[in-house]
């Protein structure tokens, strides 16, 4: 939700490249899908383990580091939210740690009280979605959508690969696929489908109701509180407020998780409630040294493009298939 319009990127590019952006990831799944069915309680890092514990120490470090990285983004992301939209909360130190706290916590109890988490949080999105759409129907104005730009066809494969870039819920997913039970292939091809519809949605909704102002916003998104029909509504603030610190939540506590998991395989020994409120200071401890030196904005370009989550969602899996299936040969 803190999705900001590149450039001068318009909405169908931006909706084009989403669905470019899709079909891609439904390509990128196939390999997980594969391995999960054919080794059903084993996640990628033990099967790489299988391999050799070269590759499976290699693998634990990659994703790791991915979880950590996304993470901080996650924290400062969140910062950055709160400081612009509610300048009264000024100490953003202040408001990271209590959102890293409250993260290590629901990591430690495990995945099952995070899914119920995240279940309430995805019915407060679909209802602040709502409030949204029915607040500020009589706005909508549907010609503020336009194709025209130079360079089409390059501006929708660089969309597409940006898309890609804010994919680490997909590697999260892919990773957490042991955890699904037998059914997994629906709910991952549903959760692309899903939030390629969502983003949609949005685009759609800021673009044609803030026009042009879109292009320029820091936060699209949530400037649509202020375009309502009702006084009521337009001042819903407090609300955006609640389900973006869930959502915040939501991801961030899945993220220690997952990489808490991935520290257990060198740490085999470590309490897990321990290692997440460990894990959780460390990132906070790396988020607040980035924003207190003004860092974010210079480095965060470079901490989750789509080349690494095309290499964790797709290629690594494949490399663990062929491999595994030329030891079988």
């Amino acid at each position: 939700m803190t999705y900001t319009p590149t450039g001068n990127d318009n909405p169908l590019i931006t909706i084009a490249g989403g669905l470019l952006s899709a079909l891609i990831q439904l390509v990128l799944i196939a390999p997980p899908l594969i391995l999960a069915r054919r080794f059903p309680d084993k996640n990628i890092l033990t099967v790489g383990y299988c391999v050799s514990k070269p590759v499976g120490v290699l693998l634990t470090a990659v994703y790791g580091l991915f979880f950590s990285l996304s993470a901080v983004k996650v924290l400062c992301d969140f910062s950055h939210f709160v400081s612009f939209a509610f300048p009264v909360f000024s100490f953003s130190t202040a408001v990271i740690l209590s959102m890293a706290v409250v993260c290590s916590y629901i990591a430690s109890l495990g995945i099952r009280p995070l899914t119920r988490t995240s279940v309430i949080t995805l019915f407060l999105f679909v209802i602040m979605l709502f409030i949204v759409v029915l607040g500020s129907h009589g706005d909508i104005d549907s010609t503020n959508l336009t194709l025209y730009s130079n360079n089409t066809f390059d501006r929708i494969i660089r969309s597409a690969y940006q898309s890609l870039g804010r994919g680490s819920s997909l590697v999260l997913a892919c990773f957490l696929l042991p955890n699904l039970g037998s059914r997994r292939a629906a709910p991952l091809i549903s959760f692309v489908w899903l939030k390629y519809a969502a983003v949609s949605l949005i685009v759609y909704l800021y673009t044609s109701i803030l026009g042009s102002y879109a292009t320029t916003a820091q936060l699209p998104f949530f400037h649509l509180s202020s375009y309502s029909d009702t006084s009521i509504i337009a001042r819903f603030d407090p609300v955006f407020l609640i389900v973006w610190t869930m959502t915040g939540i939501c991801h961030l506590s899945a993220l220690i998780w997952a990489l808490s998991v991935c520290v257990q395989y060198a740490l085999p020994k470590c309490n897990r409630r321990r290692l997440c409120y460990i894990l959780s200071l460390s990132i906070f401890a790396v988020s607040a040294l980035l924003l207190w030196h003004d860092l974010w904005n210079y480095v965060k370009r470079f901490f989750v493009a789509g080349t690494a989550v095309i290499l964790l969602t797709g290629i690594i899996p494949l490399v663990l298939l062929l491999h595994r299936k030329e030891r079988a040969k």
